[in-house]
């Protein structure tokens, strides 16, 4: 009867640790086109604008973009500090063939225009796929506000673009549309 008894108490604990503890889902992203190296390899990563060094530099798979800024000198006196604060996540880790560009203090990307001698309004400034903001992605020939969303939300799930070309992948965007935007639009 105490082993009953035990057994009954055990099982009551169970059934109630199972309805109070919280489920736990995990979820699985694939990361389409992107080949993460588990050991450590060596990856070339782009860092230009206001930076002391701009250049392209040879790096260890599983650095960050702040270790990667470090490495060009860190930001120079004209880097627009308070829009690296914004829209860089300098935790986030680098890829092979990432751009990382910091924009001048004055010259927020995108909204740079220039006029011609015809008076017509031309940007002068390329939008970067992975760290425009959804103001900034609006200000692509054919890009509303549904479609950047859908931009940001392909680079957050994909740890960002790797090519320009990649944004074909995001649902909406063929290849009339690239054409009309490929020469704005960096990484």
């Amino acid at each position: 009867m105490g082993l009953g008894l035990i057994f009954l108490a055990v099982g009551i604990g169970m059934e109630y640790r199972m309805k109070v503890a919280p489920k736990t889902e995990v979820e699985i992203i694939k990361n389409e086109g992107r080949v993460m190296d588990e050991g450590k390899g060596k990856i070339l990563v782009d860092v230009g604008g206001a930076v002391e060094k701009p250049g392209v530099y040879e790096l260890e798979t599983g650095v960050r973009i702040k270790d990667a800024l470090v490495m060009a000198g860190g930001l120079s006196a004209m880097a627009d500090r308070e829009w690296v604060e914004k829209n860089l996540n300098q935790a986030g880790e680098v890829w092979d063939g990432m751009k990382i560009y910091v924009p001048e203090l004055g010259r927020v990307l995108g909204s740079s225009n220039k006029v011609t001698s015809d008076n017509q309004t031309v940007s002068n400034i390329m939008i970067n796929l992975n760290t425009a903001s959804q103001g900034e992605l609006e200000e692509l020939p054919g890009i509303g506000p549904a479609m950047a969303g859908r931009i940001i939300e392909y680079r957050e799930v994909n740890s960002g673009f790797r090519h320009v070309e990649e944004v074909k992948l995001v649902k909406g965007i063929g290849d009339k549309l690239f054409e009309k935007m490929k020469d704005k639009i960096s990484i």
